[in-house]
């Protein structure tokens, strides 16, 4: 599956077959580059839980995925381990997909208006993301957007001043 950044990943695992007391402590990780299965790490870095849990199983764990550098992947895997025991683990059999996050906050509203020769400002939040392109429709989309604003601007910078001059 594919998610984005500060959407909810659901993390299920079975700890069945586990003897000993209830209430054991286990760490959960995870990993951009395929796990211990794919040749990766989990480093103490990417920890991203620590729970008590109790016999009930499967248990699962709602990962909010933060906007962190360099979580973006399309090999993304999870490993949880008991605290204490490292021996005592699972791991995810496949891999999932973590995608940056774009929002168009201005202008959203079809009841503006913009007048030719007047500068506005285009804003945007991104979470994980570098560059993005700007494009505008004057049909409703059906021409796919085909009118380039800006090809590349920084992402980061959160807006962009478009001063319409006319049409093309």
């Amino acid at each position: 599956g594919t998610y984005w950044a500060d959407d909810s990943v659901p993390i299920t695992f079975s700890h069945t077959g586990r003897t000993g007391p209830s209430g054991d402590t286990w760490d959960i990780y995870y990993s951009t580059n395929g796990g211990d299965a794919g040749g990766g790490t989990y480093p103490p870095a990417n920890k991203i839980h620590t729970t008590a849990i109790g016999p009930a199983s499967p248990y699962t764990f709602n990962w909010t995925v933060p906007n962190t550098v360099g979580i973006v992947g399309g090999n993304v895997r999870f490993k949880v381990e008991m605290v204490g025991d490292t021996a005592v683990k699972d791991e995810s059999v496949g891999t999932i997909t973590l995608r940056g996050k774009l929002t168009l906050n201005y202008p959203i509203l079809s009841t503006v208006v913009w007048k030719v020769g007047d500068s506005r400002t285009i804003t945007w939040t991104a979470k994980q993301l570098t560059n993005v392109r700007i494009d505008y429709t004057k049909n409703n989309g059906a021409d796919n957007y085909g009118n380039v604003i800006t090809a590349s601007t920084a992402a980061a910078a959160g807006s962009y001043l478009w001063n319409p001059a006319g049409p093309p």
